[in-house]
């Protein structure tokens, strides 16, 4: 009886390249410093910077190994392993974000910054002191500065900084205190939470709280934050003497934040834009929507259709329907849209504006507006208009 041999040849393990930190937050001057930990299994390997034959970081050296770079690392940045005839064993893109704090666009989970960093973010806060109630008040993240050798986040309101913060690998957040000459720095946020808290807001209801509380013997202050959210509420009161009390607070209405994430008070809302207000439709420097004739056989329509983009974002509690209709100076219809619904969830359409009362007959130049409505059966939720002229 022949016997069989089974020869196993040893199993070769995969190399791994790493990096720590994952992101970058710490910086200097606007770039990173990480190490990078290689493991290959077999001979000598090289790590090389921004392509497979690039400058080598290591030199050739043994197949398991850790390098850490300079302050000389940016966003994107490539690293490569490579064996000693060149081939590529593994690789890895950098994140590098100065000064920036990690997000996530889900506030139920838990990962992400108690206050997320990124240029775009805006928060707006219903403001009350004691002689406002219910005033406005938008903080929006409008551009970093480089302070003292570190990335700072301004967040701005009113046409002005309010705050220059930045966060760093260990979850903190730091605001600038100094001047550009004589930079410092004082924290704002810890790592670890000072008091766990649900929070219940006008947003809703989030288990994930932060409260922060600071102040003098006289002024006390009070900060919630959201972690993935960010600051929600803040509150000051004075302690003591006959005006002891509530002086000032915000509460958070509305976020829109990196990563899509969008909250919004729950209410009826509709908002219109078009790509122009200006449409030259007689020199037909619009869009043409006419359909034309691709051979012979198939049947086109040529003639001038002039027509225009215009953009719906709704959203509403209960079931709703979006009307859409342009009328001239005089209150005459002149195109109504295809009523979009039945809705139960939040709207982003793109509708074409029809700019003829019949194919070659554009509507007459003059001031027309766009009115869009959103209703629930018959009761009207919201309304929006737009004034745009046709040339």
């Amino acid at each position: 009886m022949p016997i069989l041999v089974l020869l196993f040849a040893p199993l070769l393990s995969a190399a791994t390249l790493s990096v720590s930190p994952e992101t970058i937050f710490d910086c200097v001057n606007g770039l990173g410093r990480a190490a990078l930990k290689w493991s290959e299994g077999g001979g000598a390997v090289d790590l090389r910077v921004g392509s497979p034959t690039g400058p080598s970081l290591t030199g050739l050296t043994g197949p398991e190994g850790e390098s850490i770079t300079g302050d000389w690392v940016t966003d994107g940045m490539r690293f490569f392993l490579v064996s000693e005839q060149g081939s590529i064993l593994a690789s890895l893109t950098a994140r590098v974000r100065c000064g920036g704090t990690l997000s996530t666009v889900d506030p139920g989970l838990k990962t992400g910054s108690y206050f997320p960093l990124q240029t775009g973010n805006s928060w707006i806060y219903r403001q009350s002191t004691r002689t406002v109630t219910s005033s406005y008040l938008i903080r929006t993240i409008t551009h970093t500065e480089e302070l003292g050798g570190k990335t700072y986040y301004a967040v701005s309101g009113g046409g002005s900084v309010a705050l220059r913060l930045r966060g760093d690998a260990d979850g903190r957040l730091w605001r600038f205190t100094g001047t550009a000459s004589s930079p410092s720095e004082a924290l704002l946020l810890p790592s670890a939470a000072t008091r766990i808290t649900p929070y219940q807001g006008p947003l809703g209801s989030f288990d994930d709280a932060v409260t922060v509380t600071g102040g003098d013997p006289l002024l006390r202050t009070e900060d919630v934050y959201v972690r993935g959210i960010g600051p929600v509420r803040s509150e000051s009161r004075l302690l003591t003497g006959s005006s002891g009390g509530f002086t000032s607070g915000l509460e958070l209405v509305e976020a829109r934040l990196d990563g899509g994430l969008r909250l919004l008070l729950p209410m009826p809302r509709l908002s219109i834009s078009v790509e122009r207000t200006s449409l030259d439709v007689t020199g037909r420097n619009v869009t043409n929507c006419a359909v034309p004739s691709y051979c012979v056989a198939c049947f086109g329509d040529p003639r001038y259709r002039p027509c225009a983009r215009a953009r719906l974002e709704a959203g509403a509690s209960a079931t709703y329907t979006v009307d859409l209709e342009l009328v001239d100076a005089g209150g005459q219809v002149a195109f109504r849209a295809p009523a979009i619904g039945p809705q139960t969830s939040d709207l982003l359409a793109y509708v074409q504006l029809q700019l003829y009362s019949q194919p070659d007959v554009p509507l007459a130049p003059g001031l027309y507006t766009l009115h869009g409505r959103l209703r629930s059966g018959a009761d009207l939720l919201a309304a929006s208009s737009i004034q745009l002229r046709i040339e």
